[in-house]
């Protein structure tokens, strides 16, 4: 990550239902924070990116269908 001025990451997860304290959905959301923070994404370094991944597995219900538009265009908006 060395690329990176501030060391942060947005992670975002797809096909799932989230059932975390700030983002929970009973519809398959097709493009959420992995780290539950929708006004803030970002995750520090490689820490934080396994850190969210283990946090979304234990606190998300995966579902379908699975829909790339919606992930692609939030990382295009990001970009």
């Amino acid at each position: 990550m060395a690329y990176d001025h501030d060391k942060k990451v947005p992670m975002y997860g797809f096909g799932g239902k989230p059932k975390m304290p700030n983002l929970s959905s009973e519809k398959t959301l097709h493009c959420f924070p992995l780290n539950g923070n929708v006004n803030d994404p970002e995750v520090d370094g490689m820490n934080g990116i396994l850190s969210s991944y283990k946090y979304a597995i234990q606190n998300s219900i995966f579902s379908g269908p699975t829909l790339f538009a919606p992930l692609i265009n939030e990382t295009i908006n990001v970009a």
